[in-house]
Parts: structure tokens; C-alpha cells; sequence
């Protein structure tokens, strides 16, 4: 299928969204129940399994419902897309992030060399420029509906999810039943236990094909191809809250370093007077319609 570089970089922005990961955003059917208990607020020893470790770590990142953070996406032959601002979960997942526009090819559409993307309800939203003619004319944000991105089927299995960001993260690590302790490292200025998992379709049930592949057809089978795992990485700090996560899927590898967590303002969408709904021409152009 063909696709013009504009079109393959927009893909990349709203798949980049999609994928965040540390946070993946899984449906709450796929995640079974940790093997370990909970144990509330003890800190990290070298004693700990890593089984424990993250177990720990989730209970800790439940305490929170959104966090601050730097994220980077790469996937060739596109070079790396990097995007700051906030991730919240605790309602379920939303994103309000700023993205270069060069590097997904939407510096004709802005003019400060930023992309502002919201993600709230299934859709998400791009602050561009009012155009004088066409869809965006007099318009200063544009829709995208997830169902364009990942087909109607696994955009509705999706809806379901539990958390976004570092929540989802950190349980689909420990659905992998070889978690390896790494080692020491200093992230962030942090010092960290690093620790890695991977992540079969088995171990991901039914949500695998959502995740991994999409409906066919979709963008999103494109850029991770049909793969059969997942590697999860995450890099905790002494008061077991994730510093960095990095997962791989396929060609696709989400990292996502974690300013802060605590309060952030709320994600809401834009009114609807002044959004263009580009949700079809993007269906079609990224090839769930007739190609472009």
C-alpha cells in the first residue's frame, strides 16, 4: 500500500499516542491478576524479586492518576518523534502533548513549529492554524477518530482499557513470566533498578491482535508489523515509581521518561464548532478507504 510521506508521518504521530507506553493502552480484559500481593509502600531491596519489585511499583503508580512526561517514538525509516506535556489515567487514558511539526510533516499547518495533540474519548485532536479554504477553514483544531487509525473492531476493543501511561505499562510487564533484574543505573540523575520482561500474544490474550496488528488493513499493522512479542523495559527509583519505560513492538520502540506525577489539568475536548472532523479523509488516506 502507498502512502505519501505526509500521510506516513501523521500515521506515526497518532500511532506514537496510540503506543505510549510505557503505555500501551490495553483493554482491562487483558491483564490477569499479579501473582504476588501488593505490598503497599516498603521500598526496594536487593532481596526483591523482580516479580515483587513490579508488583510493588504498580501499587505505588495506582496512588496516582497522571504524571508529566518527555516521550520519544521511532520507527523506520521515519526518524525519531519526541513529545512532552501530560499523561492521565485515572478516568481513563487521556494525552495533552506538543510535538515538533517538521517532524511529522505539519509545519504548513502551524506557525510557532509546534503541533499541540490532545487524546480524550476515543478521538484525537490536532491545534493547527485556521486555513482560509478547505476542511480547517476558520478551524483551529482538527479530529481524529481512533476507529481511522486501528479499524471500528479493535478501536472498540480498545475503549475498554483500565489506565494509560505508567499504570498500563507496568502491568503489561508483569504479565511476562520472565522478569530479569538488569542492574543499577542512573537515569534521569536518578539512580534506578532497571528491569525487563517480554511479552508473548499468548501472555496478551485476546487483546494481541488489537495491540500488535489492528484490524486489517489498519496503519497501525504497518508500522509494527504482525509480531509476536513484546519487550518491556522500566527503570525504577528507590520510592519504586517508574523513571523511564521502553517498550519494543516490532519496528516500533516507545520511550517515556516521567518528570513528575501528581495532579495535571484535565484533558478535554475542543468545542465541536471549532474542530474539523478529518476522521474519513484519514481512513482513506491511511487505507482503510480507497487509496489516495
Amino acid at each position: 500500500m502507498s502512502r505519501t510521506p505526509q500521510t506516513r508521518r501523521l500515521v506515526l504521530l497518532t500511532a506514537s499516542t496510540a503506543l505510549v507506553a510505557g503505555g500501551t493502552l490495553l483493554p482491562s480484559s487483558a491483564f490477569a491478576a499479579p501473582a504476588t500481593p501488593h505490598l503497599g509502600n516498603a521500598s526496594v531491596t536487593a532481596a526483591d524479586t523482580p516479580d515483587l519489585a513490579i508488583d510493588r511499583a504498580i501499587a505505588k503508580t495506582e496512588k496516582f492518576d497522571s504524571a508529566q512526561v518527555d516521550m520519544t517514538m521511532t520507527s523506520p525509516p521515519e526518524g525519531p518523534v519526541a513529545m512532552e506535556g501530560t499523561f492521565s489515567w485515572g478516568d481513563g487514558p487521556a494525552m495533552d502533548v506538543e510535538v515538533d511539526a517538521k517532524a511529522v510533516d505539519m509545519q504548513h499547518l502551524v506557525s510557532d513549529g509546534t503541533v499541540r495533540c490532545l487524546f480524550t474519548d476515543g478521538a484525537y485532536y490536532y491545534e493547527v492554524d485556521p486555513q482560509s479554504s478547505g476542511p480547517l477553514k476558520g478551524k483551529h483544531w482538527m479530529k481524529i477518530d481512533a476507529s481511522a487509525l486501528f479499524g471500528e473492531q479493535s478501536a472498540s476493543e480498545l475503549s475498554g482499557v483500565t489506565s494509560g501511561g505508567a499504570t498500563s505499562g507496568l502491568e503489561l510487564l508483569a504479565l511476562s513470566d520472565d522478569v530479569k533484574n538488569v542492574g543499577e543505573e542512573t537515569v534521569r540523575g536518578k539512580k534506578t533498578t532497571h528491569y525487563r520482561g517480554v511479552i508473548s500474544k499468548d501472555d496478551l490474550g485476546g487483546a494481541a491482535d488489537a495491540l500488535m496488528r489492528g484490524d486489517k488493513g489498519s496503519p497501525v499493522n504497518e508500522f509494527t508489523g504482525d509480531v509476536k512479542e513484546i519487550t518491556m523495559d522500566v527503570w525504577l527509583d528507590g520510592n519504586d515509581l517508574p523513571v523511564r519505560t521502553k517498550d519494543q513492538t516490532g519496528a516500533v520502540t516507545v520511550t517515556t521518561d516521567f518528570e513528575k506525577f501528581g495532579p495535571t489539568r484535565a484533558v478535554e475536548a475542543p468545542p465541536a464548532a471549532d474542530t474539523a472532523d478529518m476522521s474519513d479523509a484519514v481512513r482513506t488516506a491511511v487505507g482503510s478507504g480507497p487509496q489516495v
